[in-house]
C-alpha cells in the first residue's frame, strides 16, 4: 500500500498513513485521520485543494479536472475530494482555502 505523508508548508510531515492505491483520497484521509481539509466534497469551493510535493497521485477524472480548471488551479494542486491514490508514495501540502495566509499571519 501506498504511503501517504501530510507537510506543512516547510517540508514538516505533520502525518502518515499507509493507504490503498485506488482509492479515493479524501474518503481513505479522513478514515486513517489524515488532516486534510473538506468542504463541499463536489470539486466546487477548493478547500481541500493539495499541492503535490512529492510522488503522484492517479491521473485526475473528469469532474476533477473541471473543478481544477474553474479553480485556476496550478499543475501541482489536486483536488483531495476527487483525487484517487497513485501506486507509489506521496507527500501532499493542504493548499485550499484553510493552508491560505490571513491577514496579519
Amino acid at each position: 500500500m501506498p504511503r501517504v505523508r501530510i507537510l506543512d508548508r516547510s517540508g514538516q510531515v505533520l502525518a502518515e498513513a499507509e493507504l490503498a492505491a485506488g482509492a479515493a483520497l479524501a474518503e481513505a484521509a479522513r478514515a486513517a485521520g489524515l488532516p486534510l481539509p473538506f468542504g463541499c466534497l463536489q470539486a466546487r469551493c477548493g478547500v481541500c485543494r493539495v499541492r503535490l510535493r512529492a510522488g503522484s497521485l492517479a491521473p485526475p477524472e473528469t469532474l476533477e479536472a473541471l473543478g481544477l480548471r474553474s479553480l485556476a488551479a496550478p499543475p501541482e494542486q489536486r483536488l483531495a475530494c476527487q483525487a484517487r491514490i497513485g501506486e507509489g508514495a506521496v507527500d501532499l501540502e493542504a493548499a485550499g482555502a484553510a493552508a491560505a495566509p490571513r491577514d496579519g499571519d
